[in-house]
């Protein structure tokens, strides 16, 4: 009687060690899954993230476009330069721009509100300038369109601003310009730019009056 008592405790104790067991193992599987479950979680919660940043840098970046203008402004003002303005800008709001008037500027002589054009030279006169006949009806034009009487850019000696200044003329072409004076000398007339590499007709078309050899 004791020894089958003693077996029966000893299958009892073989059970419970069995159970145990095996309720170890399935948590253990369990909680193996949930972290798995959560990697994956975690891993589509960044992809989905990374799509969103992308979306919003594309659409920053659409927004860099402003459609802005380049102009020159020369002569009696603060600061002389090339300024970048909004489409639409006035006459007006380059001369602040460039820090206002100089001292010594001729200001009745200037339409402020002349509305600017891409790629155009500015020229604020001084005081006294214009006495003669010829300068007089040249400020006389300059006091209704906002223009320079130095509207002409001399492609011979023009800088690499300068040459920005021109429509359709941008950093690259400014520099490919220099480097053809450079190594092929002076141009001769006005046409010879469309030597320069990358400068075709559609672009001379655009400045031919805005420039000189001499």
């Amino acid at each position: 009687m004791k020894i089958r008592r003693y077996l029966m405790c000893g299958f009892l104790l073989m059970a419970l060690c069995l159970s145990s067991c095996a309720r170890g193992s399935f948590l253990q599987s369990r909680e193996i899954k949930q972290g798995e479950e959560g990697a994956d979680s975690k891993e589509q919660a960044g992809d989905t993230g990374r799509g969103e940043n992308s979306g919003t840098n594309q659409t920053e970046g659409d927004r860099t476009d402003t459609g802005g203008i380049w102009v020159q402004i020369q002569g009696a003002v603060e600061r002389p330069g090339v300024y970048s303005l909004p489409r639409d800008s006035r006459l007006k709001d380059l001369l602040e721009a460039a820090g206002g008037f100089g001292r010594d500027a001729d200001t009745e002589k200037v339409n402020q509100a002349a509305r600017l054009e891409d790629g155009a030279m500015y020229r604020v006169p001084r005081q006294g300038e214009g006495q003669n006949s010829s300068e007089e009806g040249q400020s006389s034009e300059n006091a209704q369109t906002g223009s320079g009487s130095s509207s002409k850019v001399n492609i011979n000696r023009a800088d690499r601003d300068q040459l920005m200044s021109l429509p359709g003329i941008g950093a690259g072409k400014a520099d490919a310009i220099i480097a053809y004076r450079r190594k092929q000398g002076a141009f001769a007339r006005r046409e010879d730019i469309m030597k320069v590499p990358g400068l075709k007709a559609a672009v001379y078309a655009k400045i031919k009056d805005r420039i000189t050899v001499n």
